[in-house]
């Protein structure tokens, strides 16, 4: 049996931005923050244009895409698709990138949902990542590549699910710098649903919040 699903994606960078917007830039009396969301054709690595680093005290948001369709999936066949960020820095004492979701994938007209993983062990939370490669061990998560990811994925195939706001989970930390410069993070998001998962066309929001470190 074949389900499909579909995960949307809406970037917030403090502030949220019309889909349609060339670029985007706030200010204060500390720091400059420029966004400028990027469509680009889905690819299995995408790659994002090297991009000039902002003034001093600003952070620039490239983003591969807004958007990740899975298409059709079959029980016990996971599913991986990815984004790439680009971050660019100037501020000397570095940023932080961290995520949440507003609910689990849902279909809101059928009432149904697929279930946030607990990967292979069961033991991993929105805070704590763990192995998941077993084709019987359902749900949907996600991983960060990146030598600035947290060490929660140094290990391959290590995933968790995201922090949901509609659970009142605090979001994590999936990237952290501590210093300036261009940063590049690929997030991989995985879907695996079993034999008994409903029909339906589910969705969801995931949003990417990055800050200055103090």
């Amino acid at each position: 049996m074949k389900k499909l699903i579909f995960l949307s994606l809406v970037l917030f960078f403090f502030f949220s931005f019309p889909k349609n917007t060339a670029a985007i830039t706030a200010s204060n009396n500390n720091y400059i923050i420029q966004m400028q969301p990027r469509s680009f054709i889905p690819s299995p690595t995408p790659t994002l244009p090297d991009q000039p680093l902002p003034p001093r005290n600003s952070i620039g948001i490239f983003v591969s895409q807004d958007t990740i369709d899975f298409g059709i999936l079959s029980a016990t066949n996971p599913i991986t698709r990815t984004l790439t960020l680009k971050i660019n820095s100037s501020n000397d004492s570095g940023l932080s990138v961290s995520s949440f979701i507003d609910k689990a994938l849902s279909d809101e007209n059928k009432k149904l949902s697929i279930p946030n993983t607990h990967c292979d062990n069961t033991n991993c939370t929105h805070a704590i990542a763990s192995t998941w490669e077993n084709l019987l061990t359902y749900g949907y998560g996600y991983r960060c590549d990146s030598p600035s990811c947290v060490e929660d994925f140094l290990l391959p195939n290590t995933y968790k699910p995201f922090a949901m706001l509609s659970a009142a989970q605090i979001p994590q930390h999936i990237l952290q710098s501590y210093e300036s410069g261009q940063k590049e993070a690929r997030i991989t998001f995985k879907v695996n649903i079993s034999t008994s998962q409903e029909i339906g066309i589910y969705k969801n929001i995931a949003t990417f919040v990055v800050a200055p470190n103090l």
